[in-house]
């Protein structure tokens, strides 16, 4: 247990060194655009690319959980595991492509009816292409998580196409939103084609997947599917669903304020990477001893880890907005309450992860659907009435919800076994 904690501490501070490194370059890329960009066109931009995040999640299809769940039982199952991450592409694609079709139709309507801003059309229209390479990259990544290949996943996932998509733009006059959303789609191709070679040139031993198998797959991933909608893009979708109370100068405020927040979040993201697969494996080991001791151990250590850098935000939060412009000096208030939101979020540790990779996805499912509905049905109360100080109180809230409820559950399923 000993030389497993070594192993572990090991790869959870690699992981913290790529995060830290993640979180750098997409705070750079923020200031970019928040500083080539007017206030209107940098809220065309967020706008757009939230919409990108969340499509991605919905199309996704809960698969990119399901294969690191699988991937990393590959061995014991004895199949391919490249046959996993084959699967899921084949079943989200197609899917992905008719999306687009549909989607380029209702712009075009809204377009021709003026029902959209011009400024806000081009920049959904150039990001759209993007949503079928988001999609691969995230499952590549997944791929490489499962296999434990955290120096490969979080680059893949994370940050190699805002480093492509940076340096195209240093040689791009950017004035419009539509501009960073165009150098952006080809940037998320050009990624996923560099890892998808990497990914079929990994060895991988075992047989093609058997019907039986085919099934647990797509159940797991119908309530991965569920949850991951429900809590993951909630992020995404609050700046498009606030924009229709608020203003897109407070969309910018928002947003840059929520990408500051989650920067605490960036330990326990790079935490669950480590410790998934091995949830996964314990899992199907049946062994609620060490699935206990190692929770325990990697809650300590996340609050070691991020407690002072939440601090550290919340002391200076002032001198850090400044490095966005001026016009986000004075939004303090709404990056003290998000930080307040991740504050409850360090309390629900890895228990998320925990019962995704254990098997009790539909009660995660469950917990995501009711902190869901609560942020919002709350959003156009708070958002008319506060701005987008209102509208992050409506996300702390679902936050302590999801906080709350995953602390129960963890508490009763596992726990209470041991």
């Amino acid at each position: 247990m000993h030389s497993n904690k070594k192993r572990t501490i090991f790869e959870i501070l690699l992981a913290v060194a790529l995060r830290v490194i993640n979180v750098l370059i997409v705070f750079l890329f923020s200031v970019i655009i928040t500083r080539s960009l007017p206030a209107e066109q940098a809220g065309f931009y967020f706008v757009s690319f939230s919409f990108l995040m969340f499509s991605g999640l919905v199309l996704r299809r809960g698969y990119d959980n399901t294969i690191i769940k699988y991937v990393s039982q590959s061995s014991s199952l004895n199949v391919s595991d490249l046959s996993i991450l084959h699967y899921a592409l084949k079943k989200t694609i197609p899917v992905s492509i008719l999306f687009l079709i549909f989607s380029y139709a209702i712009l075009i309507v809204l377009k021709s009816n003026y029902l959209i801003h011009e400024g806000q059309y081009l920049s959904f229209l150039f990001i759209m292409p993007a949503i079928l390479f988001l999609i691969s990259v995230t499952f590549i990544g997944m791929f490489f998580q499962g296999r434990s290949l955290i120096n490969y996943s979080i680059p893949c996932q994370n940050f190699t196409h805002f480093i492509i998509a940076g340096v195209i733009l240093t040689f791009v006059n950017v004035e419009y939103a539509y501009n960073v959303t165009l150098v952006l789609s080809l940037s998320f191709f050009i990624s996923s084609c560099l890892y998808f070679y990497i990914a079929i040139n990994k060895k991988s031993s075992g047989y093609k997947l058997s019907d039986e198998l085919v099934d647990l797959i797509d159940n797991n991933a119908k309530n991965n599917w569920f949850h991951s909608v429900f809590s993951q893009g909630l992020q995404w979708i609050i700046p498009v669903w606030a924009a229709v109370w608020i203003t897109p100068h407070e969309v910018a405020i928002l947003s840059v304020s929520q990408r500051v927040a989650m920067a605490t979040s960036f330990i326990l993201i790079a935490i669950n990477l480590v410790v998934s697969p091995r949830f996964a494996y314990l899992s199907r080991e049946g062994d609620f001893s060490d699935t206990k001791a190692l929770a325990v151990f990697v809650t300590k250590l996340l609050f070691a880890l991020s407690l002072p850098i939440l601090l550290f935000l919340y002391s200076f939060s002032e001198q850090i907005l400044n490095f966005f412009g001026d016009g986000f000096t004075h939004s303090s208030d709404v990056l003290h309450i998000y930080l307040l939101g991740q504050f409850f979020s360090l309390f629900t540790g890895v228990s998320t992860s925990l019962m995704l990779m254990s098997g009790f996805e539909s009660i995660m499912k469950r917990i995501s659907f009711i902190a869901f509905s609560v942020t919002i049905l709350s959003i156009p109360y708070f958002g008319k009435t506060a701005g987008a100080y209102g509208v992050a109180w409506s996300v702390t809230l679902g936050l302590f919800v999801t906080s709350v409820f995953s602390l129960i559950y963890v508490k009763k399923l596992f726990f209470n076994k041991v």
